[in-house]
C-alpha cells in the first residue's frame, strides 16, 4: 500500500508533508522499475517530438528556397 500524504508534527502543530510517497519495502523494486520505464518513455517521446520538429523545419525551409528559385526564374529579366 502507498500513501500520498504524511502528517508532520512540530510544536503541537500538524503540517501536510508531500515531498514524496511512502512505499512498503517489498514494493520498492516494482516502483523503481515503473518509474524508470516512465522516465524512458517520456524521454523517447521528447526525442521523437524534437526529431519531428526538425524534419518539419527543414521541409519548410526547402519549400521556401524552391519557391524563391522559381520566382527568381519566372520574374528575372
Amino acid at each position: 500500500r502507498c500513501t500520498g500524504r504524511v502528517r508532520w508534527f512540530e510544536n503541537f502543530l500538524s503540517f501536510d508533508f508531500q515531498a514524496g510517497i511512502v512505499v512498503a519495502a517489498e514494493f520498492e523494486e516494482v516502483l523503481v522499475a515503473a518509474w524508470t520505464q516512465a522516465q524512458s518513455t517520456t524521454i523517447e517521446a521528447k526525442v521523437s517530438e524534437r526529431e519531428e520538429r526538425i524534419y518539419n523545419n527543414w521541409k519548410k525551409l526547402l519549400k521556401r528556397v524552391m519557391l524563391r528559385i522559381q520566382l527568381q526564374q519566372r520574374y528575372s529579366s
